[in-house]
């Protein structure tokens, strides 16, 4: 289930989501319109660190979808689930939910 909310003025023009995965909430900002890219911010970092790649992304044909990490951001704060493979299988489980099984992905740092 997704839920839009509105952009703030440092993020005009980006779509804003909350995505349940697992009864966790992960927010995301997507931007552009093609071939989905997901982007992973560095620990502790949040989707507005993509922001001008998103733009470049998009301008390039792609759709980028930045994510708040779990535990960062507007994303959920569990109590458990910050390991690597936790993390990889709800980012998955978030771009099935956009309708995709393939994609490409890029981050950085301990968001990777």
């Amino acid at each position: 289930m997704t839920k839009a909310i509105m952009p703030d003025a440092a993020s005009e023009g980006f779509a804003h989501q909350y995505i349940r995965v697992d009864e966790q909430r992960i927010h995301c900002s997507v931007l552009g319109d093609g071939e989905p890219v997901l982007l992973i911010p560095g620990w502790p970092q949040t989707w507005y660190a993509w922001r001008h790649t998103m733009a470049a992304l998009a301008e390039s044909g792609f759709r980028a979808i930045a994510v708040d990490p779990i535990g960062a951001g507007h994303s959920a704060r569990p109590d458990h689930g910050y390991d690597t493979g936790s993390a990889a299988r709800a980012l998955h489980r978030l771009m099935i939910q956009f309708g995709y099984d393939r994609y490409r992905v890029a981050g950085h740092d301990v968001g990777m």
